[in-house]
């Protein structure tokens, strides 16, 4: 009710994307404003759990993809996005012991939340990869066998792919597609959806596979896989982000 300018938006998002009448849009741009202060909320409140109340409050599915995709020895791309409580991802490690995890992260302009956030990640054993100056260092990483996480739903300006999301051409990070192809590493893309109070499920999506090596390719799939965790939890996923701009 007091942003207004982010309600447009979330509706125009909506519409663009999921082609509901104007009352299903308008409902589930309300579900999608109480989601997104449930999740933020609660995001404060994991970034330091521990493994039991992670778990407590969590459920795994499917994580055999990622098992037997690590197990191939070639790294594995996790094409991870903002949805659900996405502060989960980091605690996700806690159900694959043993595996070296790493994630690429974009600086936030305040230096405090930047540090704040960078050290909740080291404390959980998840390598952080600065993006602007150690892309080669994620690299390296991946071809030693580790899970690297890469954020691949946000607009990407002049520097991104044009690729289809909903139908409609959206700016796209190449980021995670281009590390896939130089390291030979799996792209496996895992979501996390509400499922419950106070409950999530994350979800180990199939290996994104394409018959090719350009990466443009696989960041389309990418999308392509990202548009079905979207379309099974519509209201988890950050609408008030100008996607499409």
């Amino acid at each position: 009710l007091v942003l207004p300018r982010y309600r447009r938006l979330v509706r125009s998002n909506l519409s663009r994307a999921l082609g509901k009448s104007e009352a299903e849009t308008n409902r589930l741009a309300s579900a999608h404003f109480r989601a997104l202060g449930a999740n933020l909320l609660c995001a404060a409140r994991f970034m330091g759990a521990d493994e039991e109340t992670v778990r407590r409050h969590t459920d795994m599915v499917s994580l055999e993809i990622l098992l037997d995709a690590h197990a191939r020895g070639r790294g594995v791309v996790l094409a991870i996005s903002h949805i659900g409580n996405w502060e989960l991802f980091a605690q996700a490690a806690f159900y694959a012991r043993g595996i070296p995890f790493g994630t690429v992260f974009q600086k936030v302009h305040n230096r405090g939340i930047n540090e704040l956030i960078d050290r909740k990640r080291r404390r959980l054993g998840v390598k952080t990869f600065d993006r602007s100056r150690e892309l080669a260092a994620a690299a390296q990483f991946l071809k030693d066998g580790g899970v690297l996480g890469v954020l691949v739903d946000q607009h990407a300006g002049d520097s991104g792919v044009w690729t289809p999301l909903f139908g409609s051409l959206a700016s796209t990070s190449p980021l995670a597609a281009s590390l896939a192809t130089r390291t030979g590493a799996a792209v496996v893309p895992v979501d996390i959806a509400t499922s419950g109070f106070a409950r999530w499920k994350i979800q180990v999506r199939p290996e994104v596979r394409v018959d090719s090596s350009d990466p443009d390719a696989l960041t389309a799939a990418i999308n392509r896989a990202l548009e079905k965790q979207i379309c099974e939890s519509p209201p988890d996923w950050f609408w008030v982000h100008n996607r499409w701009k």
